[in-house]
């Protein structure tokens, strides 16, 4: 009687191809090469929730990038680490590197790099509420995009002026914004795009109170992102139209697209848009009475914000944990 031996080859994984270029890389005394490996490494690291060492390679990377004189991938690096801190909500320092990155930019005249850094700018003082300065950054953005005629950027860019009017209950003005970012997308034409321009748009009117008309523009940005089989805009479509009906008192049918929101999410491995619709589930539950269950939803909700390491969600979804608890304590 033999033993079976298992001679199958072992899985390679994308981070053993990233390492095998980093390795060639070096060998071949490849300086360039082997900053852009790093990022490469980085990137993986972060796409896969680990910031720690994601950050651990682009700043091997940056080391590099100014040791061979590259002022692009400089920028570049440095502008990538203020996103990892932008989305570990370390905001001042995120804000200090998407500052020294627009620097380079500037020195080296590269007009795509300013206005994408100064678009990340914008989104990271709209999320500190700083109104005034997310308009200033945007606007600074949307003139690059329109002087170099990058239709894209300008759409994105009069889509993020739209929310920030939004966010400051200007819903009018929104409206303004998001249906020019809608003109351009179709011009291009963008799907993609569009589909977002019109799911802002019924964010705005759902702000307005005009329920029915924020769903037929979450209706038309499903109908869009399906066609294209874009699962992330289907699943955010899907849990906005819930917020409507959940507006409109029809909480049987807001949690039946929460949890088909949930569902896709959960698919395709959003962990943050999981949580998103987790937090709307408790939300239903508890104004349903159904304390058991939002109990029960909002924290595993809290589970996903802190392995995030999403702070300011972590401390609002305390807040609605709390108030379940009070409410069962009266009962």
């Amino acid at each position: 009687m033999s033993d079976d031996v298992n001679m199958e080859p072992k899985q390679t994984t994308p981070l053993d191809h990233l390492n095998a270029e980093l390795t060639y890389r070096r060998k071949q005394g490849d300086g360039k090469g082997e900053a852009k490996a790093l990022c490469g490494i980085a990137e993986h690291y972060w796409n896969n929730g680990d910031a720690t060492q994601s950050l651990k390679f682009y700043r091997q990377a940056l080391k590099l990038s100014k040791k061979t004189g590259d002022r692009q991938s400089e920028a570049d690096t440095i502008s990538d680490i203020g996103m990892v801190y932008h989305f570990g909500e370390d905001w001042q320092k995120a804000m200090r590197y998407y500052k020294q990155a627009l620097t380079i930019y500037e020195d080296t005249e590269d007009q795509q790099g300013m206005a994408i850094v100064l678009g990340n700018m914008g989104l990271l003082s709209r999320i500190r509420g700083d109104h005034k300065n997310a308009l200033k950054y945007f606007e600074q953005s949307l003139y690059i995009n329109k002087e170099t005629a990058d239709k894209d950027g300008v759409a994105t860019g009069l889509g993020n002026i739209g929310m920030v009017y939004q966010d400051m209950n200007k819903a009018d003005m929104a409206l303004g914004y998001h249906e020019q970012a809608l003109e351009i997308d179709k011009e291009i034409p963008s799907k993609l795009g569009e589909a977002g321009d019109l799911g802002n748009i019924g964010l705005a009117y759902h702000s307005k109170g005009d329920l029915d008309k924020a769903l037929e523009y979450h209706q038309q940005a499903l109908d869009i992102n399906r066609s294209i089989m874009e699962k992330l805009g289907e699943a955010s479509d899907l849990g906005n139209m819930g917020l409507v009906y959940q507006a409109k008192g029809d909480l049987d049918k807001a949690l039946e697209l929460y949890t088909q929101a949930f569902d896709i999410d959960e698919k395709i491995d959003d962990r943050l848009g999981q949580a998103t619709q987790l937090g709307n589930m408790g939300g239903a539950y508890l104004s349903r009475g159904e304390l058991d269950k939002a109990h029960d939803c909002y924290l595993d909700a809290f589970d996903v914000y802190k392995h995030l390491g999403a702070k300011s969600k972590i401390k609002l979804i305390e807040k609605q944990i709390e108030t379940v608890k009070a409410k069962m304590r009266e009962s």
